[in-house]
């Protein structure tokens, strides 16, 4: 297999407008037969703490998950659709589509947003520490050479002392 075109998104915000655009030329490779597969392998957020890469495939589409998981069985009732169920499929697939494309740079973005934020927080808390321990070596320093000019003086008034 070979992989036909990669995205990498730097930084910023997941726009829907930018993901539907994405997914439309997607649609039209994997239409035309340009491409067997498409798939999306981007970053999870599981939590703000913990992310997982994750490979999705975008298409063809598995119905059966769509439809509600594994273990689902679809109703497979007779009803009249107005307009026709193809007509139905046919908005509904390329939303999904965009929608499960949207859905992976959003996560991904917040990932990096939330890793961001964490590095920041720990960054901030060195910081602190760091000024708290430069504040202590100051004041022992300050205290040690009022200590060696107190011993001094006293040194000296004792030698004139005596």
């Amino acid at each position: 297999r070979a992989i036909a075109d990669q995205l990498v998104p730097l930084g910023g915000q997941a726009e829907p407008a930018e993901a539907a655009a994405l997914a439309q030329r997607l649609m039209e490779r994997f239409l035309s037969g340009e491409t067997d597969e498409v798939w999306v392998i981007a970053t999870h957020m599981v939590s703000l703490i913990q992310y997982t890469p994750r490979a999705t495939r975008l298409l063809p589409l598995d119905l059966g998950q769509a439809a509600g998981g594994e273990g689902h069985r679809a109703a497979r009732l007779n009803y009249i659709h107005e307009p026709s169920a193809a007509e139905v499929l046919g908005a509904v697939l390329p939303r999904t589509v965009e929608s499960n494309l949207y859905l992976a740079l959003a996560e991904s973005i917040a990932s990096e947003h939330g890793a961001r934020r964490i590095a920041m927080h720990n960054a901030t808390e060195n910081c602190s520490e760091l000024g708290t321990q430069l504040t202590l070596d100051i004041n022992k320093a300050r205290q040690a050479s009022i200590t060696k000019e107190l011993l001094e003086i006293v040194g000296g008034a004792e030698a004139l002392k005596g």
